[in-house]
């Protein structure tokens, strides 16, 4: 099997369904030795010898994630393991629109949920959002201004 059971896991909103939160693919990587454990417990005593190979590997190198936003799932799910690869690392256009330079900031907060919908929140990121717009509009009207009046006298 592959894939990355860190990248999206399943969406349950079912109370009653809530042991299927994990995914198949999850709870089989998790147990990938202790599978490899007990298939030779079993096949040996009975002549069995199948090459399986039940070992887990984690995804290390990202070759489109730009560096600033690989650091966020490296921390949060990778345990720090998460790299950019080279390639993407040399690409000059990443995160660059015209000249503006876009940011991204961890904000730890609580998530909320509106009833009876799927649409969630999280007031910590709101609050940091506006935050940053006022000092980058602060910053540009005071940058605007400066030129202005310089340009004036």
């Amino acid at each position: 099997m592959i894939g990355d059971h860190k990248q999206l896991s399943p969406i349950v909103k079912c109370k009653e369904a809530k042991a299927l939160s994990r995914s198949v693919f999850e709870r089989l990587s998790e147990h990938a030795s202790m599978l490899t454990t007990q298939y030779r417990m079993v096949s040996a005593p009975l002549g069995l010898h199948f090459n399986l190979e039940t070992t887990a590997y984690t995804y290390k190198l990202s070759f489109v994630q730009h560096p600033d936003i690989c650091e966020f799932p490296s921390w949060k799910f990778y345990d720090e393991k998460l790299e950019t690869a080279e390639v993407t690392r040399k690409r000059q256009d990443n995160l660059v629109f015209g000249q503006t330079v876009t940011r991204f900031f961890h904000v730890k907060g609580k998530e909320m949920e509106e009833p009876d919908s799927y649409s969630k929140y999280n007031m910590e990121e709101v609050d940091v959002v506006v935050r940053a717009v006022v000092v980058s509009v602060t910053y540009i009207l005071r940058t605007k201004l400066q030129v202005f009046f310089s340009t004036k006298l």
